[in-house]
């Protein structure tokens, strides 16, 4: 309970404990308590509590842009309380304000405001014309995009089709590589280093030593974890050569396939996937956040990497299932459920880097790079060079990084 007269925490299970039958109001709590009324069901509640929302909203995209409200073209996509309370506050602000939403109702209303309209299905024409785009939508999008349903499709090909042709094999996966590898260099760790001699401006040297030495511990960090997990899966117990390539995600499997209590194979298994997927969901996140653009071009450019590579991993991790004669409803269920760490972290990753502290910045893009670094040089890089090797491939991987760099400086 949130209470600043009161020194010590006051827990509500305490205040529950001692009620019986008094009246309690609250907002999205549930409690096993029959005289309960919650104030978020109430639509007086839901307008009010629009305007701080709304208020969070603009001082977001104030700190986020280079020019006035006044004049700029937004878009505020949906029409709900929310976008409501927004649209009323960016008009004394002399913004050119539209409109998206699809019930009638919302037409009408937005008509007699004189606020020009469209239909969402319709945004694809016009998205390209805004200054600003008041929406998460579409973050969630394509954080789900790179995630679990690249995931998912991976793991349902496995069942139907087990063979790929080598050559658009070996060129998504090095291209992906290719796209990785330009925008950890030319736009994670620039961006650390740039934070960092923001806020060391009387000596830049000592803060790009900081964002450089914290890279390289959160680096370290994630292989020490690596090597952690090649202990609990025995891995390489049996293996004569060392050097061998690690496809970690397929590897992981055999937590469960060489394991006869399966509850615990389970934990096990899902605590050592997100090893390797916290990582690539905490960068997901983060660079979503590096530019200031209205239509996020870098952070979709690493979606798409991100879901070449995840449908690679649903779709080995899945047949690594099935030929440990595992049911296919099974196999799919833990190879979807591998996915979600990746997809949480990428939501922490991108609230988490929405701050306007140069030194906070400093740090989260500096713990991201790292842990990009590590996804890159031992996941990534090994099994490409192991597994998808191919004469073209430094070519496929030159073509992703001159991509990802030409994505970066033209946006």
């Amino acid at each position: 309970l949130f209470s600043l007269c009161e020194e010590k925490k006051i827990a509500l299970y305490d205040i529950l404990s001692s009620l019986s039958g008094q009246l309690l109001i609250a907002g999205n709590y549930r409690p096993e308590y029959k005289n309960y009324i919650d104030i978020c069901k109430r639509e007086d509640y839901k307008l009010l509590n629009a305007i701080p929302t709304a208020e969070a909203a603009i001082c977001i995209a104030l700190q986020n842009i280079s020019k006035t409200l006044w004049n700029s073209k937004i878009l505020v996509v949906g029409n709900g309380n929310i976008g409501k309370a927004l649209c009323i506050r960016l008009m004394r602000f002399g913004a050119q304000i539209t409109v998206s939403a699809r019930k009638t109702n919302d037409f009408a209303y937005l008509d007699s405001l004189n606020i020009k309209h469209y239909n969402t299905n319709d945004l694809s024409d016009i998205i390209g014309e805004f200054d600003i785009i008041f929406n998460m939508l579409y973050y969630f999008i394509f954080s789900i995009f790179a995630t679990i349903i690249a995931t998912l499709l991976g793991a349902l090909i496995s069942k139907f089709n087990n063979k790929m042709p080598k050559l658009l094999e070996s060129f998504l996966q090095n291209f992906s590589v290719g796209i990785v590898v330009g925008l950890l260099f030319f736009e994670m760790i620039v961006e650390a280093i740039e934070n960092s001699t923001s806020y060391f401006s009387e000596n830049k040297i000592i803060g790009i030593l900081i964002s450089v030495g914290i890279i390289l511990v959160i680096g370290l960090l994630f292989f020490a974890l690596h090597e952690l997990l090649h202990k609990i899966s025995n891995h390489h117990k049996e293996d004569k050569d060392d050097d061998e390539a690690c496809e970690d995600h397929a590897h992981t499997s055999e937590l469960i396939t060489n394991n006869d209590n399966q509850i615990v194979a389970a934990i096990l298994f899902l605590g050592a996937i997100s090893i390797h997927n916290i990582p690539e969901g905490l960068s997901l996140g983060t660079i979503f956040n590096v530019n200031t653009t209205s239509i996020p071009y870098v952070g979709i450019t690493f979606s798409i990497a991100l879901f070449i590579h995840n449908f690679f991993i649903g779709y080995t991790m899945c047949s690594s299932f099935l030929k440990s004669n595992k049911k296919f409803s099974f196999s799919l269920l833990m190879t979807l459920l591998s996915s979600v760490p990746a997809f949480l972290f990428s939501i922490i990753g991108y609230f988490v880097s929405v701050n306007d502290s140069t030194l906070f910045n400093m740090i989260v893009f500096s713990i991201s790079s790292g842990t990009l670094l590590y996804v890159l040089f031992i996941e990534l890089l090994p099994q490409i060079f192991y597994k998808y090797k191919s004469k073209y491939s430094f070519l496929f991987i030159l073509i992703g990084i001159l991509v990802s760099i030409l994505i970066i400086f033209v946006e």
